[in-house]
């Protein structure tokens, strides 16, 4: 039903379910519409249809009414809010899944990622969906530092044959030098292992200094390394909130 402010229905008055007194009749849309048209040719106005219908409420109405739309506009804005951070979380986990569980590469991460957006924007044309794919990032590895699901990892060099621990730092020794006991001699063995680097075929065709052994380049790398994670750190991701609860 609609409201009729047309020349005649306009001296009527109705009561609506807030108890506010409206000016008008409600009617249904055609005999709304043949009310204006037939009001049109009595004035000879020839206005368009549209543009003459109107709401006329007194001041005091007007003021409630402008309230309640405020009120509905910032409740629509919080439901649309609310919404769109549920589904961008969804979608945000079910992509880390696709990669964690389901051994997903980044480049197969990254096409999932294109799906899933054009899906959302076929089911969810509004702001929402727009809203969704905006917030949606490209890397994988960016959902799930977001997801919060990358641990902070501590990693040390370990000896592989005493199991003795250096800091990953440019302070460890190329050698062990843990002793059982302090007049023992030290372990002594390597650290780290060398790794000749490839040049690529267009830079060894260029320049003959990589083709000599002598001069290959090299890179040192840990034999073993330990890594571990700190325990309330671990707690407090694994159990969230637990530290609250507690005190």
């Amino acid at each position: 039903m609609e409201i009729c402010t047309c020349q005649k229905c306009k001296s009527f008055q109705f009561t609506n379910q807030d108890g506010q007194q409206i000016q008008g009749v409600l009617v249904s849309r055609s005999p709304r519409n043949r009310h204006w048209a037939s009001a049109s040719q009595t004035d000879g106005c020839g206005m368009h249809i549209s543009t003459r219908i109107s709401i006329s409420e007194d001041s005091s109405n007007n003021n409630s009414q402008v309230s309640s739309d405020e009120s509905d506009s910032s409740h629509s804005s919080s439901t649309h809010q609310t919404t769109a951070s549920e589904l961008t979380k969804a979608t945000l986990s079910f992509m880390a899944w696709l990669h964690l569980s389901c051994e997903h590469s980044h480049q197969q991460s990254r096409l999932a990622r294109q799906y899933l957006e054009q899906l959302i924007q076929s089911f969810q044309p509004s702001k929402i969906g727009i809203d969704v794919t905006k917030n949606l990032p490209v890397d994988i590895r960016t959902i799930c530092k977001r997801l919060q699901l990358t641990p902070q990892l501590e990693k040390r060099i370990c000896c592989p044959k005493c199991y003795c621990l250096y800091d990953s730092d440019l302070s460890a020794p190329s050698e062990c030098r843990y002793k059982y006991f302090s007049q023992s001699s030290p372990c002594g063995e390597s650290l780290f292992t060398q790794h000749f680097i490839r040049p690529l075929p267009q830079l060894k065709k260029d320049s003959q200094h990589f083709t000599k052994a002598t001069n290959r380049l090299t890179l040192s790398k840990p034999h073993s390394t330990y890594i571990t994670q700190d325990f309330l750190k671990w707690l407090t991701w694994f159990i969230p909130q637990v530290e609250d609860s507690i005190d």
